[in-house]
């Protein structure tokens, strides 16, 4: 009973990977096509999930810990892109980003500033 369900949920997720694929070329906006491969690689996970209990192989849950970190990373990567157009602080210029070792305040620093 287990297989035939285990089979019948991998039916279900190759052809969620297709219409997740298909968002992927062919979506309308830059924002949809980042949802379908985050979609894309979510099903990807599922699938070698349901595939390591089918083949009773712990290796390929392994492998879906990993995809599943790249999967995040890629994600959140893209969107920060999105937003503002750079993924490490160069997007934004009236952003101010202070350089290294310019904190603020430290040892010698009673703190008034000149233009305050």
């Amino acid at each position: 009973m287990l297989q035939a369900v285990l089979w019948i949920s991998l039916v279900g997720l190759v052809v969620s990977l297709g219409f997740a694929a298909y968002r992927t070329f062919r979506g309308p906006t830059v924002p949809d096509r980042i949802a379908a491969i985050d979609a894309f690689g979510t099903v990807l996970i599922q699938t070698l999930i349901v595939g390591a209990i089918l083949l009773n192989d712990p290796q390929y849950l392994a492998y879906a810990v990993v995809l599943a970190a790249i999967n995040y990373v890629s994600t959140v990567a893209l969107g920060k892109y999105l937003q503002r157009g750079g993924v490490i602080g160069h997007g934004d210029s009236h952003q101010r980003v202070a350089p290294a070792g310019d904190r603020g305040g430290g040892a010698g620093d009673a703190g008034a500033h000149p233009d305050a």
